[in-house]
């Protein structure tokens, strides 16, 4: 459900030529993703959205897929955005070798005593790029380069906390709600 029209998968009557090549490029992701269904009014965006989205949480990086999945739940949680939290809470189940430290993290992930002093930098470099974008300033890059951040899983971390700013509003804005939730 949202608050605009969507057109699924299997909703073939409504489809574009053009729509249609974005789902099978997308494969299952496009079933599976209802943030993608969102964009079906404009595919080209709907397919640069996944294509973007591969790129920052499924492609090669200097930092790990957990740590990724917690800057996506962190940010989520920061803007309140529930359907995303629920996704990538539940892929950091999955992540998260100590099964026991992955609650701690999902109620309050700043604090949690599972953090490593780079992985607790990083997710407050994220909430500040989050919630105090103006008040940003080289100091906070050099606060992550004395932990041993490179620039390039600066870049990284910057790109995912922005990313999920981006896909929370449009979760939200656009009242993108699992079916069985009020919202």
């Amino acid at each position: 459900m949202s608050y605009i029209k969507t057109i699924s998968p299997q909703d073939t009557r409504e489809m574009s030529s053009e729509l249609v090549v974005a789902y099978q490029e997308l494969g299952k992701m496009a079933s599976q993703a209802r943030i993608l269904q969102l964009q079906s009014l404009h595919p080209e965006a709907m397919l640069n959205h996944y294509k973007f989205y591969e790129s920052l949480m499924q492609k090669a990086s200097p930092l790990s897929r957990k740590f990724r999945e917690m800057i996506a739940f962190a940010v989520s949680k920061i803007n309140g955005c529930e359907y995303l939290m629920k996704h990538h809470g539940e892929a950091l189940e999955k992540e998260w070798e100590e099964k026991s430290l992955v609650q701690s993290f999902l109620q309050d992930p700043l604090n949690s005593e599972s953090l490593s002093p780079k992985e607790r930098a990083g997710l407050v470099f994220a909430q500040k790029l989050s919630t105090q974008i103006t008040k940003m300033s080289a100091q906070d890059c050099n606060n992550l380069r004395e932990l041993d951040y490179s620039d390039r899983e600066i870049l990284d971390l910057a790109q995912i906390a922005s990313y999920f700013n981006f896909v929370n509003r449009m979760a939200e804005g656009l009242g993108l709600i699992e079916d069985s939730e009020p919202h």
